[in-house]
């Protein structure tokens, strides 16, 4: 209310604003009155002057409101209001806050109303067809909260007020209906009730109206695989990300949602919008909220199933029971079997598609990776015709190789070369001569270096050296880290040993990359496989050479021998040769060590497991190297050594360590120190001796005697005479034959470890070298197979392709699933990974690898599985969990190892130390049997077979009617073959000396492997190489037959 004796009536009629009045308009807020009348009984704003008014929290200037001896009608109240005597402005004092709702509360029953009907008609603006400037102008300032209290202040008291407060009398019709979602709020008298059921259906409203937007096909939330969907989902779509892409999508379309699910899950009041897991949360609130939502929305809308979609396959990936997949789906948390069933099917469609087109793409350059998956099926019940058998397949997987250029596979370079033979003179001084012994010595060198300063905690600071001295100095062919991009294959139900069904399986594979008959890109196509598969696939191209089409006769199939199992022959090979007798007293042998720390050793040399084998050898040579580090020292304790040198401050640098590194490489871990030990080391004096320092001395035994032997041997049916030793191989009375064992051991040992490190670098032209180095020790062991398999992988690789095509060839060995460096990984092992998951479905299920289920919903989805099964862990923080079995440390071994070493004294000359005379050194023993005619016979037996398409055009151009009449000429072709063989032979067999090459230790530099001694060819032990090379020469023979047949 205004001043009201501020007002100067003229007339009795009301007084209404002049428009061409020049006074300013006076504000009006929810305290003013306004003044006047009118037929409607409205109040309106005179032309009164305004008088200041003085507003503070307990009273105001407006004056005392007359009061009416009667009840007035409206239109006399407004006449009351006029009828007060025009007069000079008298400033009244100011009134209280309760003196001023008196007066409203008098003047509201002065017009008979209540103050609900008082709001009511001040708010309705709707059913009185408008209202007075005026009136709007009061109520926008209230309503827009630019007054002294806003409206929110008001509602909080009415809500807090005790008379709002309902009675327990008052029946559930009121106490009950607080939050109520299902009567009208207008309905619900008492405010309580009906402004919090209000809030809530309102709310109720808002989330509705929001997960309608966040169902939508344009949301992002749908997954389909129909022609027609908006949002279609792939395989690829599916990664770590994921989950934070459903939370984003959900926070754009379903704030309020997503606000009330996390208060519920307990979150803090923070305005920040975020979709990351906070660090140590046990169960975060916005991957639950993500969770929950994304089922709330899933039974909403089927299609918007992109999270339970995921969560499916992830259940299927693992073989999840079907009562799982039942339960999770009636809860929402993810779509029916069929369903995903069906999903993954399609999925497994649209792999094999892209893995056609990807094939097919002349500037993508690919590589196949084939292993053999077999695995016992018991039925459960024994019928006729259902028996316990070998369920055997062929998988493979096609990767791309980034880097490669589609030159470097051109299929007439590659003829041109084979054509030229130069096989034909290969040589064992050839094969030695493609090692690289610099390099080896830099590579030994640096894993001296890394053990010891792993061991030292002093040492610490110089590892990146170490990694910077492999990268740099030791570096070959190193793959940029990026990530290889891999397509599963189908399935094939061939067994690989046949020949004729892995031609019909690698037939299969071919077709599933876009090579078929009559349409393929004529380029060479990478093959990689074991040693049995590189074999069989050598073997297929000899046996269709005669065809004429490049694809029929597989000439564009490319052979790669594959790294890891090449190394796991190795490590086999290393236990057989160095293993001996847990019982043995000879410190030398690895079963000497394994007996010392309480582990087993394992029950089959011939195919020792992998996992634990590498790690006991990884403890023995690990435990040897650091006793040798200790003798350079001359210390007792390395550790106590070094942490004195770090109190006095006089650690040695990293070119001082560089320096003892190779001095203990060139003694301990190359093949000349191993007969360095076997001659006189009493009175020796080289740079070997020098080096080793002497020991005590060695007792004197006429006979020694390995206990871990009997003392009566067995009765053999046939008595044989022993095999003479070798003049290289025999030791000086004043040998150390343990010492050179355990010298011979750690070398190999560092070969097994630099295989795993420079695979795992991505180095491949590391590991190269090593393969040429493992030809020579497999020709020398009972791994005979794998020393064809080698020879023929580095002719072709160094004979026979050109630069870009070598490199090629090599950097499909090594894969890199994650893009990171350290990462790679062989080829063949990431196969034998798909084919563990895919050997635990196919055994489950009791299914063939043929099968309509294996070949087009689990093999061509097998590696997707496999991410899905890594990132949807990474996806809700599990990454740091890496759900591997941490190993425990091998401090406790290596202590015990190292006390065992330095009792009695292994790494020092012993001259006459012998526990078993056993000569451990299978390179020289290969380099023996390679020169020895083996390497003469391989080479004829590959050059014939090349040969035999030239020699059948060249008879096919001359036979004519008379020479098929004439058998006696027939025969006499027959024996100018064999003399042909017997000529060739005797030119490449050395008359009466074979080289023995060994290593040559001088102050220029070190080299591994070098000639530097004859030995006398009769005392060297021939076996059986004779009936085996008639035995290969007769199914030589027969293969030829087949062949020509």
């Amino acid at each position: 209310f205004r001043d009201i004796t501020n007002t100067t009536p003229t007339t009795s009629t009301p007084l209404k604003a002049n428009k061409t009045s020049k006074r300013k308009k006076t504000s009006v807020d929810e305290n003013t009155i306004p003044l006047g009348e009118s037929s409607q009984s409205k109040f309106r704003l005179g032309s009164a002057k305004k008088v200041k008014a003085h507003h503070n929290n307990s009273n105001t200037s407006l004056p005392p409101v007359p009061q009416f001896p009667y009840s007035p009608s409206p239109s006399s109240f407004t006449h009351a209001f006029h009828s007060i005597p025009n007069s000079n402005p008298i400033k009244s004092p100011p009134l209280t806050v309760d003196q001023k709702l008196q007066r409203m509360i008098q003047a509201l029953k002065s017009c008979h109303w209540t103050l609900g009907e008082f709001l009511f008609h001040m708010s309705n603006h709707v059913s009185r067809g408008g209202r007075e400037h005026n009136q709007a102008q009061m109520m926008s300032s209230f309503l827009s909260g630019r007054t002294s209290h806003t409206p929110m202040q008001i509602i909080s008291l009415w809500i807090k007020s005790p008379d709002s407060r309902v009675s327990a009398g008052a029946g559930k019709s009121e106490s009950d209906l607080m939050y109520n979602l299902d009567v009208p709020y207008h309905l619900i008298q008492s405010l309580r009730p009906a402004i919090t059921s209000y809030a809530a259906q309102t709310i109720e409203k808002r989330v509705i109206f929001e997960a309608q937007k966040a169902v939508g096909a344009t949301a992002g939330l749908h997954a389909s695989l129909r022609k027609s969907a908006h949002c279609k989902v792939e395989m690829i779509d599916i990664g770590a990300s994921t989950m934070s892409e459903i939370g984003s999508v959900q926070i754009d379309h379903q704030p309020l949602t997503c606000r009330l699910l996390e208060s519920i899950g307990g979150r803090a009041r923070n305005p920040v919008r975020t979709t990351r897991v906070r660090k140590g949360d046990l169960r975060p609130v916005e991957l639950v909220r993500i969770n929950t939502l994304s089922s709330l929305n899933f039974a909403r809308n089927r299609e918007a199933r992109l999270l339970p979609l995921l969560k499916g396959l992830l259940y299927f990936a693992h073989s999840a029971p079907a009562d799982l997949f039942a339960y999770n789906s009636r809860l929402g948390e993810m779509p029916s079997y069929s369903t995903i069933y069906q999903v993954a099917r399609q999925l497994g469609i649209n792999q094999a598609a892209t893995s056609f087109q990807r094939g097919r793409n002349p500037a993508i350059i690919g590589a196949l990776q084939l292993d053999n998956v077999q695995n016992y099926i018991k039925p459960q019940d024994h019928r006729m015709g259902r028996v316990a058998q070998m369920n055997i397949g062929i998988a493979g997987v096609y990767y791309e190789l980034n880097g490669v250029q589609a030159d470097a596979l051109d299929v007439s370079d590659r003829q041109m070369r084979v054509a030229q033979n130069k096989r034909a003179s290969l040589t064992v001084a050839t094969l030695l001569s493609w090692i690289d012994g610099t390099h080896l010595d830099i590579i030994y060198a640096s894993h001296w270096l890394r053990i010891l300063i792993n061991y030292i905690p002093e040492l610490a600071s110089m590892k990146v050296d170490v990694n910077e001295r492999f990268r740099t100095k030791g570096a070959k062919l190193r793959l940029e880290p990026d990530p290889t991009t891999v397509h599963s294959l189908s399935t094939s139900g061939k067994n690989e040993t046949y020949t004729s069904e892995i031609k019909d399986g690698l037939v299969d594979f071919l077709s599933q990359i876009g090579q078929k008959d009559g349409d393929y890109l004529n380029r060479l196509i990478l093959v990689g496989g074991d040693g049995l598969t590189f074999q069989k696939l050598n073997e297929v191209k000899r046996y269709l050479q005669f065809h004429s089409d490049p694809l029929q006769s597989m000439e564009l199939v490319q052979p790669v021998l594959a790294l890891w199992h090449t190394e796991w022959t190795n490590l086999s090979r290393i236990y057989e040769t160095h293993q001996g007798s847990s019982t043995s007293r000879d410190p030398s042998c690895i079963g000497h060590s394994a007996c010392q720390i309480g582990q087993s050793l394992p029950p089959n040399v011939k195919k020792v497991d992998y996992h634990t084998g590498s790690e006991l050898l990884n403890v023995v040579v690990t435990s040897r190297i650091l006793d040798c580090w200790r003798i350079r020292f001359n210390c007792e304790d390395l550790r106590a050594h070094f942490r004195n040198l770090a109190e006095k401050k006089q650690l040695p640098t990293f070119q001082e360590l560089e320096s003892h590194a190779d001095a203990l490489h060139s003694a301990y871990s190359t093949t000349q120190a191993i007969y360095e030990a076997l001659g006189d080391t009493a009175t020796s004096n080289t740079k070997w001796s020098r080096t080793v320092p002497l020991g005590t001395p060695w007792p004197e035994t006429p006979h020694p005697v390995d206990p871990s032997k009997p003392l009566v041997p067995k009765p053999t049916k046939s008595a044989k005479s022993a095999p003479k030793i070798p003049a290289a191989q025999r030791r000086d009375s004043k040998g150390d034959r343990s010492l050179s064992n355990s010298i011979a051991l750690i070398r190999d040992g560092l070969l097994s470890m630099e295989f795993s490190f420079a695979s795992a670098e991505g180095d491949v032209g590391r590991v190269y070298e090593l393969l040429k180095i493992l030809l020579f020790t497999f020709a020398g062991s009972t791994h005979s197979k794998y020393t064809t398999y080698l020879l023929e992988f580095l002719t072709q690789l160094e004979l026979e392709s050109s630069r870009s095509l070598k490199e090629a060839i090599l950097w499909s060995t090594l894969v890199n699933l994650r893009g990171r460096a350290g990462s790679f990984t062989a080829s063949d092992l990431m196969q034998e990974y798909f084919n563990r998951l895919l050997e635990a479905v196919v055994d489950k299920k009791g299914s063939k690898y043929d099968d309509e289920f294996i070949r087009t919903v689990i093999a061509p989805n097998l590696h997707h599985f496999a991410r899905i099964k890594i990132e949807m862990r990474n996806s809700v923080g599990l990454n740091n969990r890496s759900g591997r079995h941490s190993a425990p440390g091998i401090e406790s071994e290596i202590a015990t190892l190292l006390r065992v070493y330095r009792k009695c004294e292994l790494h020092k000359r012993r001259p006459g130390r012998v526990y078993n005379d056993k000569h451990n050194d299978d390179f020289n023993a290969g380099v023996i049997k390679l020169d020895n005619g083996r390497l003469q016979r391989w080479v004829w037996e590959t050059s014939r077979a090349r040969e035999l398409i030239r020699k059948s055009e060249r008879v096919d151009a001359e036979v004519t009617s008379q020479q098929l009449a004439e058998d006696h000429g027939d025969e006499a072709c027959d024996d100018t073959d064999e003399e042909e063989q017997e000529e060739y032979l005797d030119c490449h067999r050395l008359d009466s000396e074979v080289p023995l090459f060994l290593s040559e230790l001088d102050d220029s530099g070190n080299c591994l492997y070098r000639m530097s001694m004859l030995v006398d060819s009769e005392e060297i032990e021939s076996g059986n190489d004779s009936e085996d090379f008639q035995a290969d020469e007769n199914i030589y023979i027969q293969d030829l037959i087949d062949a020509d047949t």
